[in-house]
């Protein structure tokens, strides 16, 4: 048996002694809202899976099941597996990781240029200040 995110993260929550309504009101929604994701109704988007992880203590990482170590065990006490056969990704969690890797790489591009563009002008002042010493 696989471990949809919702069941990790019901595992998580209850692993922390919280109640279903505990976990909505530190993430201020319902708790039939937030009953909602621990059964798959809802698919959780990456912002509010931070959220979630933030509050449970947990890395977003070991909700999704990638990553090494991730273990988990059901109220029996069963291994369910490790980290690959826990993987269950929907195709609006690979789409949103796919949108928030490009969105990611396009800042590291920007930074990157910006970075490129401020050694430039550092240079021209090194020149400069080298041709008023000579």
């Amino acid at each position: 048996m696989l471990m949809n995110i919702g069941d990790k993260i019901k595992f998580f929550r209850e692993k922390k002694g919280l109640s279903q309504a505990q976990m909505a009101e530190l993430l201020n929604m319902s708790v039939q809202g937030y009953g909602n994701i621990e059964r798959g109704d809802t698919d959780v988007n990456y912002s509010r899976l931070e959220l979630i992880s933030k509050e449970l203590g947990v890395k977003p990482e070991q909700i999704v099941g990638f990553g090494e170590n991730n273990s988990f065990v059901n109220s029996n006490n069963n291994i369910l597996g490790d980290h690959s056969s826990c993987q269950v990704f929907t195709d609006k969690d690979l789409a949103h990781s796919l949108e928030k890797s490009q969105l990611e790489n396009a800042f590291l591009k920007e930074k990157i240029q910006s970075q490129q563009t401020e050694i430039e002008n550092l240079k021209e002042i090194v020149a400069l200040l080298k041709g008023n010493k000579g």
